[in-house]
């Protein structure tokens, strides 16, 4: 049932891809140069990691994705503990939660971030 169903996403993506134009984008700021300033060098993976805030989102979300790794086959092996054939829905819907909540939790992640990095603590 999933792969009809990429197939059939991939359709709309094409055309939305389709429909972008070379002269409606502008290279230097989409690589990070200010518009106004133009002795200066697009980002890098170095000018990212000298972000101390960013450098820390990037540890604590490598660690979530580690504890998730592991936690959640062994949830899924205790729910289906004699449950024989129904252990497929139970480890489907331990993936389905997990991504549901991570979608929902991305959304407020990222207001939460662009209110702290207006903050004058940062």
């Amino acid at each position: 049932m999933a792969f009809p169903l990429v197939v059939a996403f991939t359709i709309p993506t094409l055309w939305a891809l389709a429909t972008i134009r070379a002269d409606q984008i502008d290279y230097d700021v989409a690589r990070g140069l200010d518009t106004g300033d133009q002795r200066a060098a697009s980002s890098s993976i170095v000018h990212l990691l000298k972000d101390r805030l960013l450098l820390l989102f990037l540890i604590c979300a490598v660690l979530f994705h580690f504890a998730n790794a592991a936690m959640l086959p062994l949830l899924g092996e205790m729910l289906s503990k004699g449950h024989g054939r129904a252990s497929m829905m139970f480890m489907s819907a331990c993936v389905i939660t997990t991504q549901i909540v991570v979608t929902l939790l991305a959304s407020c992640s990222g207001i939460k971030a662009r209110q702290w990095a207006a903050s004058p603590y940062c």
